[in-house]
């Protein structure tokens, strides 16, 4: 019998058609066309003021932007906050990141207690709150309060405290980011790369970082009194020194400056304490050499798997700053000005300073200290409860009848005169 016969191209040919035909139909039945991308901020920064129109404002609980963070106005209530409305016509907020609800609304006490402070302030201590300087820092405080251990609410309501005082924004890190305390430089990273998408002059300036286990206890201190002075534009240049061989030669090896004109450009205010650099708090300047500062502390792990970090983050920024990267935009800063130790009646009953002069004995707490920081303390929760009743007793520190035993202001000044500033 004959074998039928087959036409293979045609065959082909019929198939393409059909497979053609079926794409066509596909298109046509189940794609739209993309919507245009969208020009708002919203997926980053929350809605702007203009998006939110005259919606009536949620309850505190509810009101939070699509990344968690939720802010209360001056009066407690809800308030969406606008980016790009002018920094000094908003009132303080309280940020929270995160899913989990680790702050309540500042209550209607707290706001009184921080009016009253502030007109203290103003008649003893040495900081005019109410004229403020027209060219002010732009600072926030960040600060981390997660997890089942609640013992330290009291320690943070001090910080809340100072930023209704001061009028600056204070952060909270309500849930973690990355495992254990290496979400001090994850947390610090996400908030400084978002202000750096903002326009320069809307953005924040200083980041305050603090951990839980702190207390502020001069609430008139502004934080911006420890930074060095900034240089007016209509300064004179100052005259730029030629350096010597053997100081190009330090330069060289990482072991000096670069010899510039002026004083070095600080971005990392950070203390040490008798075990060595002490990251507990500490400033930081919102910039490019922060970023890669903070990314280089986070991939540290990564990239020095042989190294042995005994303090964790710590240690690695301990180590980073000694590299000729960074070293010449790091600044140590005595300890007592934001790092003291010690415990609540000794600085409540103490009269006098005898026995505190010279070495680590610097670095216990005395009245005028900024902040005290319960590092290595093993009865924290018992001490942070005595230190919160105790400076309720007290109230502000400058009009306190026991004195003040250490006034940094001047030191302070001094400080950075004496390095250039």
């Amino acid at each position: 019998m004959a074998s039928a016969s087959f036409n293979r191209p045609l065959c082909r040919r019929a198939l393409i058609a059909v497979c053609s035909a079926i794409l066509t139909i596909y298109i046509f039945l189940f794609t739209r066309p993309l919507p245009p991308a969208s020009t708002s901020h919203s997926s980053l920064y929350g809605p702007r003021q203009s998006d939110v129109g005259s919606k009536p404002l949620q309850s505190p609980k509810k009101d939070a932007d699509d990344k968690g963070h939720a802010h209360f106005n001056a009066n407690g209530k809800s308030k969406v906050k606008d980016l790009y409305s002018d920094w000094r016509s908003n009132p303080s907020y309280l940020i929270s990141h995160g899913s989990t609800t680790c702050m309540q609304p500042i209550s209607s006490y707290t706001h009184s207690k921080a009016r009253t402070t502030r007109r203290l302030c103003d008649m003893h201590s040495p900081f005019n709150l109410t004229t403020t300087p027209s060219r002010s820092p732009r600072i926030a405080a960040l600060i981390a309060h997660y997890g089942s251990d609640r013992a330290y609410g009291p320690a943070l309501q001090t910080h809340l405290l100072h930023g209704l005082v001061h009028e600056h924004e204070v952060h909270v890190l309500c849930d973690p980011i990355v495992d254990a305390v290496w979400n001090k430089p994850a947390f610090l990273l996400k908030l400084m790369m978002e202000e750096m998408m903002k326009p320069e002059e809307k953005r924040l300036e200083w980041i305050f970082w603090s951990d839980r286990d702190t207390m502020i206890l001069d609430q008139c201190r502004p934080i911006s009194s420890f930074l060095p002075p900034q240089r007016s534009t209509q300064d004179p240049p100052r005259p730029t020194p030629t350096p010597g061989l053997f100081t190009r030669l330090l330069f060289k090896i990482g072991l000096g400056s670069s010899g510039s004109n002026g004083p070095k450009n600080v971005h990392l205010l950070i203390a040490n304490d008798k075990n060595g650099l002490n990251a507990g708090i500490f400033l930081l300047r919102v910039s490019h050499t922060s970023i890669s500062f903070l990314t280089a502390i986070l991939s540290y792990p990564t990239h020095h798997r042989k190294t042995r970090l005994r303090f964790k983050e710590q240690t690695a920024m301990s180590l980073l700053i000694s590299t000729p990267e960074f070293r010449p935009h790091i600044q140590i800063v005595p300890q007592h000005w934001f790092n003291s130790y010690t415990g609540a009646t000794v600085f409540a009953e103490r009269m006098n300073t005898t026995g505190l002069e010279g070495g680590f004995r610097e670095g216990y707490v005395r009245r005028g200290d900024f902040l005290v920081h319960f590092a290595g303390n093993k009865k924290k929760e018992q001490n942070v409860k005595q230190w919160a009743e105790m400076l309720d007793k007290e109230g502000v520190v400058w009009a306190n009848k026991g004195g003040i035993q250490r006034d940094g202001h001047q030191e302070v000044t001094k400080f950075w005169k004496d390095l250039g500033y």
